[in-house]
This record gives structure tokens, sequence and C-alpha cells, in this order.
């Protein structure tokens, strides 16, 4: 059974599990960016499957993987989608 949030509250749910898993990828951006990418669609990955979605984060321009402070916000609105 799925509790309907708001997309909002899922992204708020992701930005703290991005946060707690912070330090590793900081580590994983400077050695492997791909595995960094792969690291954090895990997580975004388990946030939505309790949800009963698919949550994925993009990085569609050069440079934004490393700006840890937009994940999950509304300023990053164009890296996230739900489907």
């Amino acid at each position: 059974m799925f509790v309907i949030m708001s997309f909002s509250s899922i992204t708020a749910e992701l930005r703290r599990e991005l946060g707690s898993n912070m330090p590793q990828i900081r580590v994983l951006l400077k050695k492997n960016p791909a595995m960094a990418f792969t690291t954090i669609n895990e997580t975004a990955s388990k946030v939505g499957k309790k949800h009963g979605i698919i949550l994925s984060l993009n990085f569609p321009q050069r440079g934004k993987i490393e700006d840890f402070e937009s994940y999950g916000t509304g300023e990053y609105r164009n890296g996230l989608s739900a489907k």
C-alpha cells in the first residue's frame, strides 16, 4: 500500500537521503562521476519506490552534477522527474 504524498514532500525526502549520502557522493564525483550519477539515481529510485513512482535525477548541463545544494530543490526542477 502506498501513501500519497505531495511532490514537495517526496523531493524533501530525496534531499534528506542524498544529504546523508553526500560524503560518499562527493568522493565519487572526484574519482568517478559516472559512479556518483549511479549512486544518486539509486537513492532516487529507492525513495520513488516507497511512493509508487519512478524518480530519477538528470544532469543535462555540464557540471550541474557538482551543484550539491540544488539536489531536490525547486531551483533544480529541470533535473528532477517523476513518472
